[in-house]
Formats: C-alpha cells, sequence, structure tokens
C-alpha cells in the first residue's frame, strides 16, 4: 500500500532578550515543510520505498534598540535557506541480512548583514555570512546481518561531495583582505564507515562493540565567517577557506544485562580527532565588535581526544519505576587544553508510581564540580550542584484522551549553571508548571 505525508511547521518568535549576548531577538522565524511518500511491497525481499522532499526558510533580526547604554547602534539580519530530498530503499534477504540504501542531496544559502551606524558618521555595511551556497550530495548503505541465535553485525558506509561556493564579488572581498583565495568552489568528500557487532553472550548479558571512521566539512561560520561575535569568550571569529575537514576514529564497548524487570547498560567511549577546528587567537587581527578581546581565526589542530562512560540501569516492579543514568566525558587537544563544552559527571536518578489513571514522579539531578575547563574559550570553574524535581500527571480517558500534568522544578531554589550556559547564567530557580494535552 501507500502512505503519503505532509508536514509543515511555522515558528514565529519577537522581542527575545538573550542574557549571556550582546544583542536581543527583535523576529526569528522559520518555516519548515516536508512532503514525504512512502510504498510497501508485498514481496519476500524488497520492503519499501521511501521518497522525500523538505525545505526550511530561517531568518531573524538581531535588535540592540532596547539595550541601556549601547555605543554603536547595529542592525543585524540573517536567513538560511535549505532545500533537500531522498531517496530510499529497504530489503528483507534470507539469511538474515537488512539491507538499507539511501541517496540524498540538499542545497543551502546563507547570508548575513551587519550595518553599523557610528554616533555623527556614515553607516558601514560588511556581510558575516558572506552570501555563500553550499551543494551536498551524498549515498549511504548499511547491512544488519544475523549471523547466528547469539551474533549480529551490523555495518553502514557512507560518502558525501560538498561544494561551497562564495556568489558574489563583494562577498568575495571580505575573505580575500586575509589572502584567501575564493574565486573557485571548495570541493571536498567525506567518507562515514561505522561497524557494530553485538554478541549475546547468554539470554540475559550482551556485549555491543563500535568501531566507526566519521568525517565532517566545516560549517559555513567556520569556513567562511566574517567577524562573528562569540560571546562565549568575547573574541570575533574569522573563517578559513582552507580548512580540510574534520575527520574522528571511535571506539566503543557496551555490555546490557537484563532480568525481569531489571536492565543495566554500561559504555565506554574513545575518540582521536584528526584536524580538530578550533577558534586560535590571531595578535596581528584588530576586532570589530567595540569591547571585543581580540581575534580568533578558525584553525585545524593536529588533533584531539575525548573519553568517557555512562551507565544506566532501570527497575520495573509492580507499579514503580527506577531510572538512574551516569555520565562522565573528558577531553584534551593536542596542545594539553581542555576541549570546550565538555559536561562535569552528571547523575540522574527518577522514580516513577503509578496507578490506574495517576502518577507521581520525583526526581534527582547531581553534577561534579567542573575544574578542568579551556579558560581561552571563556570558560571558568563552577561548583557542583544538586537539584529535586517533582511532578504528576492525571489521565481522562473517555471517548478522548485528556493528560494533565503538574510540577515543580528547583524545589531548593538551587543556584546553579550547566556546562553549555554561555557565561554561567543561571538556570531558572524554584518554578512551577502546568499543562494540558488533549488527543483525539
Amino acid at each position: 500500500y501507500n502512505r503519503l505525508r505532509v508536514d509543515y511547521i511555522y515558528d514565529r518568535a519577537w522581542d527575545v532578550g538573550y542574557t549571556a549576548l550582546p544583542m536581543d531577538v527583535g523576529l526569528a522565524q522559520a518555516n519548515i515543510y516536508g512532503l514525504t511518500f512512502e510504498h510497501f511491497f508485498y514481496r519476500d525481499k524488497l520492503q519499501n520505498l521511501e521518497l522525500k522532499l523538505y525545505g526550511n526558510n530561517i531568518y531573524h533580526e538581531m535588535d540592540d534598540t532596547k539595550r541601556p547604554d549601547v555605543p554603536m547602534h547595529m542592525d543585524m539580519p540573517g536567513k538560511s535557506d535549505t532545500w533537500g530530498g531522498y531517496f530510499t530503499l529497504k530489503w528483507n534477504f534470507p539469511k538474515g541480512h537488512e539491507i538499507e540504501a539511501k541517496a540524498d542531496a540538499f542545497v543551502n544559502y546563507s547570508l548575513a548583514e551587519m550595518t553599523m551606524y557610528p554616533p555623527e558618521s556614515t553607516p558601514m555595511y560588511m556581510l558575516t555570512w558572506p552570501d555563500v551556497r553550499r551543494f551536498v550530495g551524498g549515498v549511504y548503505i548499511s547491512d544488519r546481518w544475523e549471523i547466528g541465535e547469539k551474533t549480529v553485525l551490523a555495518a553502514s558506509l557512507r560518502f558525501d561531495r560538498g561544494n561551497s561556493y562564495i556568489q558574489t564579488e563583494f562577498a568575495k572581498d571580505h575573505l580575500r583582505v586575509f589572502g584567501y583565495d575564493v574565486d573557485d568552489p571548495f570541493r571536498q568528500n567525506t567518507w562515514n564507515a561505522v561497524l557494530e557487532p553485538e554478541f549475546k553472550i547468554t539470554g540475559k548479558f550482551s556485549v555491543f562493540v563500535t568501531a566507526a571512521f566519521k568525517q565532517r566539512l566545516p560549517t559555513i561560520s567556520e569556513q567562511f565567517g566574517f567577524y562573528l561575535f562569540n560571546a562565549h569568550d568575547g573574541y570575533d571569529y574569522i573563517g578559513n577557506p582552507d580548512l580540510p575537514v574534520e575527520s574522528a576514529w571511535q571506539g566503543d564497548i557496551s555490555a546490557s544485562y537484563h532480568h525481569g524487570g531489571l536492565k543495566f547498560k554500561a559504555t565506554a567511549f574513545y575518540y582521536l580527532m584528526n584536524d580538530y577546528i578550533v577558534g586560535i587567537i590571531d595578535p596581528e587581527l584588530i576586532p570589530m565588535t567595540i569591547g571585543a578581546n581580540g581575534v580568533k581565526v578558525y584553525t585545524s589542530l593536529k588533533n584531539a581526544h575525548l573519553y568517557g562512560a555512562e551507565g544506566s540501569a532501570i527497575w520495573n516492579t509492580g507499579n514503580f519505576t527506577w531510572i538512574n543514568v551516569l555520565n562522565y566525558s573528558f577531553g584534551k587537544d593536542v596542545n594539553g587544553e581542555v576541549l570546550p563544552q565538555i559536561p562535569a559527571f552528571k547523575y540522574t536518578t527518577t522514580l516513577t508510581y503509578e496507578r490506574k489513571s495517576w502518577g507521581i514522579t520525583p526526581e534527582m539531578v547531581a553534577a561534579a564540580a567542573r575544574n578542568e575547563v579551556r579558560e581561552s574559550y571563556g570558560e571558568s570553574e563552577t561548583p557542583g550542584w544538586v537539584v529535586f524535581n517533582l511532578r504528576m500527571f492525571y489521565r481522562l480517558q473517555k471517548k478522548t484522551n485528556w493528560r494533565f500534568e503538574l510540577g515543580v522544578e528547583n524545589l531548593t531554589n538551587q543556584y546553579y549553571s550547566e556546562f553549555l550556559d554561555w557565561g554561567n547564567i543561571p538556570r531558572p530557580g524554584m518554578n512551577f508548571y502546568a499543562n494540558i494535552k488533549f488527543n483525539f
């Protein structure tokens, strides 16, 4: 049979304040849409076909008119338009092979502008995303092979071809001032290969292994950005069109155990990243942003290391469900600096009691202190913290399904911030919420 699905999301926000940034957002708007066609075959091998076309158009306007003591007013509109599609086929072959093949492509157009209005002087105009168009096309194939009752081997291979170029001479001049040759398109290839065997030692105990080689293209900002201010470290960032692709060798090992309502899983992972992309201070360049600490240029370091572990335990018995999750990761680059935005050790425990149409969930989230941070990225040490939450729900089921939810977050009004919170801006204190959900 056939299935056709249409998706559309419209999002609009205005007058959005950003405490950690030097400007607010006057308008942010997104149109996200897609058309998906699926055909399911009644055959032994070919299972289904999926074809999807999609697009998104994102526009925003930064706004400093409501900020006090602005030294110089600036207008900063920007947009990103993306259109793409993919074609997927899936087969089930004899002897336990499940194969998927996919071809996909997208094109992205990115443009961001800045107009500065110096007091009693002529306005100054420049591009921070200099009129960049990027086309990426790729092919992918995977095979999940059940070799026997206790062994499964999953493997996948992906190849992508990227083609990025600056469209106008005016935009090219922005990066020519730094000596870059941006006349020709930048063509780069990426490969991603993954091998994941699974071994069932017993009916209750399994071991999973992942060995992978992964690559990614530099982002538009990393490759072509022009004086993009980063409020986290206080530096203007300039892209580097000559950046190579970033690659990583990945190794994971996991073990899982389940018996009745009890499930455990533990994972250890390691990444060796080559041509690791990061911003490096260039003392010869003068910042564009008033009050900035300096200018950083995106550069590829020889390598960086990232490792860590995570574990989870779930216990189901009667009306109770108890979930525990542990996470830890750490990494350094070739110069011995800690990698940016690495979370501290974190533990979450959640206990849910559910009976007929209602339930209650107390939760505790705790994080260790972050004592090793990347100071050159604007990070500072933060203390550990513990937060308690309480959630409740009630379901009303007749011909329709109503769900009422109440909750209290941060019961003890803990002052804390997470590792991704720029400037260590604190998370909300004790707060209450209520939701009503209706399904029909």
